[in-house]
């Protein structure tokens, strides 16, 4: 990871400490200041890319999401940093929506993490639990196209052909229940450096440094050519990290996000929670759209040919179960879509043209 440290240093106040109930600052209130700055500097890495007009009162677009890892890779860094690294890709990808700038990304701080590492009781050789902890911040603009009420469906369904996160269930109702994704919206309990510094608390612990991606900012990072690109970049980190210690009202809306605790029973805390994707609702979600789409020209592509149809993935299944059932079968299923005739014209172009070669 390429995240830059800005040698700024974080105000600090003694109000969060008076309200806050974490043992770890209250008998170490020294290590505050550090912990506060690490997290103000992956956020600054992570709002860079984004139009200043887009940064404003990110706090109000900022969602939290923790996803929990098959064991196919629990015992394998390099296969936890890859799935990091897809699903940063994938979300910014199915939130971009058709746009090519870089400015219209969402902004991602992707961490590892291990049962017991809140307890400094980490066992990651014998019997690792490693799980992902994710802040997701929207640009402005973006999020103005957004029904806030449906994003922790829309991160569900973008990551639905995910083989290492834990898989999906149905309920009795045909509701898709994610087991292995749990999202939740920022909400101003605490100070949001605090929940940043939760979600990357792994890397306190000796021999945990490098397990944090931040999207797009190290793969913008990355593709830089010359030192001058990268050092102009660098600076515009450094402004954010700057803006967001110096000047929080033109970043924050909440004055919890800046560094106190809410006394108001107005706020609560909140526990992320399994998303569960609604029946009525799944067809309507563009990942689900395009997963189903994909399997409707696979099948057409291979009726074309003369060839059974192909296996579908168990998140097909899991999709699609109520509706094959409602419909009394695959098949029954596949001719009552309305992009079967489009698939069916267009792989009968295709391997007529074939043969005519």
């Amino acid at each position: 990871m390429n995240t830059h440290i800005s040698t700024n240093t974080a105000n600090t106040s003694p109000e969060w400490i008076k309200y806050c109930n974490n043992k770890y600052y209250k008998h170490n209130p020294n290590k505050k200041t550090k912990s506060q700055m690490n997290a103000i500097t992956s956020l600054g890495n992570a709002l860079a890319h984004m139009e200043p007009s887009d940064r404003y009162e990110f706090d109000t677009r900022t969602y939290f999401a923790t996803i929990h890892l098959t064991k196919s890779v629990h015992h394998i860094k390099k296969k936890i940093t890859a799935a990091q690294r897809k699903i940063n890709r994938l979300l910014i990808s199915h939130f971009r929506y058709g746009s090519l700038e870089r400015t219209d990304k969402i902004g991602i701080i992707n961490s590892i993490d291990y049962s017991g590492s809140r307890n400094a009781e980490i066992d990651h050789t014998s019997n690792p639990t490693p799980h992902l902890h994710l802040t997701i911040i929207f640009p402005k603009t973006l999020y103005s196209y957004l029904n806030p009420e449906t994003i922790p469906q829309e991160i569900a369904a973008a990551l639905l052909e995910c083989s290492f996160v834990q898989p999906y269930e149905v309920g009795v109702t045909g509701d898709i229940i994610s087991k292995g994704i749990e999202v939740q919206k920022y909400s101003p309990f605490n100070p949001l450096w605090y929940v940043v510094d939760y979600n990357s608390k792994l890397q306190r612990h000796e021999g945990f440094y490098d397990n944090t991606i931040i999207s797009p900012k190290d793969e913008i990072f990355s593709k830089f050519k010359t030192e001058k690109k990268r050092q102009n970049f660098l600076l515009m980190v450094d402004g954010v990290i700057d803006g967001l210690i110096n000047s929080p009202e033109q970043y924050f809306f909440y004055e919890a996000s800046k560094d106190w605790c809410s006394e108001s029973i107005f706020y609560s805390e909140n526990e992320p929670s399994e998303v569960v994707i609604p029946a009525s609702m799944g067809i309507q979600l563009s990942a689900i759209e395009r997963i189903i789409d994909e399997y409707i020209s696979s099948c057409m592509n291979c009726y074309v040919r003369g060839l059974d149809f192909p296996l579908a993935t168990r998140r097909i299944e899991i999709l699609l179960a109520s509706e094959f059932k409602k419909y009394g079968g695959r098949w029954q299923w596949i001719r009552k879509q309305e992009r079967t005739q489009f698939w069916y014209d267009y792989w009968c172009k295709i391997w007529r043209a074939d043969v005519a070669a």
